[in-house]
């Protein structure tokens, strides 16, 4: 049986592990996903929902994007943005 501890140093590993591999550039407004190979996202291209739309198809069609990978993505930039990522009224 887990225990708390067990919980909390399994999304502390998560948290490092997705930290290693999202790197975001403030300076120069860019999220990198570094999976197969470093991959830059201009932040100013994601302006709104639908620009994120958009990224999240052309995201799908790499062959190193996993559903964690794409996960964290969308968490990283409604954090970046500043977006409530589980408002409700859609």
């Amino acid at each position: 049986m887990k225990t708390m501890a067990d919980m909390d140093r399994e999304a502390k590993e998560h948290e490092d592990r997705m930290d290693a591999i999202f790197e975001y550039d403030e300076n120069l407004g860019f999220i990198t996903i570094k999976a197969a190979y470093p991959y830059h996202i201009e932040l100013k291209r994601i302006p709104d929902f639908e620009g994120l739309l958009h990224w999240l198809d052309h995201l799908t069609k790499k062959d190193w994007m996993t559903r964690e990978l794409f996960h964290e993505f969308i968490r990283r930039v409604y954090a970046i943005k500043g977006w409530n990522l589980y408002r409700r009224n859609l």
